[in-house]
């Protein structure tokens, strides 16, 4: 992935990416030479992150078994303790990895930082 990305207004880079910030410079004077103007910031890829949900599925797992078992079931997953719930996200959070991992889940987007504004003109 080139590092560098520009943008006519400071906030909207899908311009493209480039190798150094002097290239997409030069880029920007050869395609537009009307341009006065532009911003010129790092590309950075996001990092996938997620929330593991445990607290969820816990919840689920109970409103299924009351569904299946009415009052008798009220409170059946109540003595789950905080260790077993971490371990349940622990779990949650290595599956999901591997996911990514099996296929190969990459962003195409990315966030900008270091923008500067350069004068062409």
């Amino acid at each position: 992935m080139g590092k560098y990305c520009y943008s006519f207004d400071g906030e909207n880079y899908d311009s493209g990416l480039f190798k150094t910030e002097k290239e997409a410079i030069e880029y920007v004077k050869k395609d537009r030479p009307e341009t006065e103007n532009v911003w010129v910031g790092t590309a950075v890829k996001p990092t996938l992150r997620w929330n593991s949900c445990e607290e969820e599925i816990i919840e689920s797992m109970q409103e299924d078994l009351l569904d299946q078992c009415g009052e008798y079931a009220e409170g059946e997953l109540d003595d789950i303790t905080n260790e077993q719930e971490l371990d349940l996200a622990k779990m949650i959070d290595e599956a999901v990895a591997k996911w990514i991992e099996k296929y190969d889940i990459k962003p195409s987007c990315y966030t900008v930082t270091d923008r500067e504004l350069h004068e062409l003109k």
